[in-house]
């Protein structure tokens, strides 16, 4: 696969790994007031993996393809999930686009109206909520100063609140290169900080009026194609959305992971060009995954000159700022039902592979010692 680059004979030993199930992508679409398109943004619990091109590697840059295609900008945003949601075909890719794309299922979309923004925080944990009527709330969670891996897609389960819709963007935006970067598990600390960080602007629900209040929004996109291997190619894709007269924005950055404090630094520089509040989101994507030898990949910051990729993040701002109209929010589910990989039967072939290699070894060891020795008393004339 490596050298020739095909994909068949690897993902056909995969399919034997695999499990079937169903998983869900969260489409928001700004509209105008004639249900034109503006600008699309998915929350997608696919993950962008496994390795490469394989499997939905490539959903995160098709999707903007596809988007532009059409005549606007798309954002991709990892939703929770984890090495379970890779798709096993990278085929399926295309067909997870047409289910996105389907203006035929014009039924299915719900008219959602903004009613507040908020940022709530519980130590390390931040999140930043658009609260919208009726009942519906999105959450970008993000950790500060420490790292965090993929939340895990069992938090949907958890934030089942009676009668609310609650979607989830893992931020996926700080690493610590060197430390330790532990997964929000069920009964962590971490874990149930998150989870008290999105119920604390959950509260707004019962306060929160649900006048229609008129929001504005723009997109633009930046290709950073210059940035390779850190950053993939589906760029920058910028959201400026203007709401009760203050600025907010959400940015997404083709890649996996940022290093720890760049996230910081740059939404600090972004909130002084006059925005009340943001987020810079990576899509986790794993397309260049192992383009490094010895390196299974490089999280956006590493190599990248910080002041480079601010400037990149102006440039989208400032076009996005400038194409600032009154839009509409639509929402609609859909799910994926395909065959994923099975982590379980994954990790458990690498362990027995693992031992089995390792008592090969230790067997390889034992007869090399026999032979050696055996090699010495003959020299010696025994």
């Amino acid at each position: 696969y490596i050298l020739a680059g095909e994909r068949e004979k690897l993902e056909n030993l995969l399919e034997l790994l695999s499990v079937y199930k169903r998983i869900p992508v969260f489409i928001y679409k700004f509209a105008d007031n004639e249900m034109r398109t503006i600008g699309l943004l998915i929350v997608s619990s696919i993950h962008p993996g496994l390795f490469r091109d394989l499997g939905s590697g490539s959903l995160p840059y098709k999707f903007l393809s596809y988007s532009s295609k059409r005549g606007f900008v798309g954002l991709f945003t990892k939703g929770v999930c984890d090495h379970s949601e890779n798709l096993v075909r990278s085929s399926d890719v295309d067909n997870v686009l047409r289910c996105i794309f389907n203006e035929d299922e014009a039924s299915e979309w719900k008219e959602l109206s903004l009613t507040n923004i908020s940022r709530s925080k519980v130590n390390d944990i931040t999140c930043l909520s658009l609260v919208f009527h009726p009942n519906h709330i999105l959450s970008i969670i993000s950790r500060r100063n420490k790292g965090m891996e993929d939340i895990p897609l069992e938090v949907l389960t958890e934030l089942s609140l009676k009668n609310h819709k609650v979607v989830i963007i893992d931020a996926h935006n700080s690493e610590d290169h060197k430390g330790i970067n532990p997964k929000p598990v069920r009964g962590s600390i971490l874990y149930n900080n998150m989870i008290k960080c999105i119920l604390g602007n959950a509260v707004s629900y019962s306060s929160i009026s649900s006048a229609n209040k008129a929001i504005k929004v723009g997109f633009s996109h930046k290709d950073l194609s210059s940035f390779k291997p850190e950053i993939c190619p589906g760029g920058l894709s910028f959201l400026a959305l203007e709401f009760e007269e203050e600025r907010y924005f959400i940015a997404s950055i083709d890649g996996n992971n940022m290093v720890k404090g760049l996230n910081e630094w740059l939404r600090g520089n972004m909130l002084g060009l006059g925005f009340k509040d943001g987020e810079i989101v990576t899509t986790d994507n794993h397309l260049y995954s192992g383009i490094v030898p010895k390196v299974g990949y490089t999280p956006i910051g590493y190599n990248t000159d910080w002041k480079t990729l601010l400037n990149k993040l102006k440039e989208a701002a400032s076009e996005a700022l400038g194409k600032l109209q009154e839009a509409r929010v639509l929402f609609r589910e859909v799910s994926y039902e395909g065959k994923y990989v099975d982590m379980e039967k994954l990790t458990l072939l690498s362990e027995i592979t693992h031992r089995n290699v390792k008592e090969g070894l230790l067997l390889f060891d034992g007869l090399l010692l026999s032979y050696v020795l055996t090699f010495i008393f003959a020299l010696l004339g025994f």
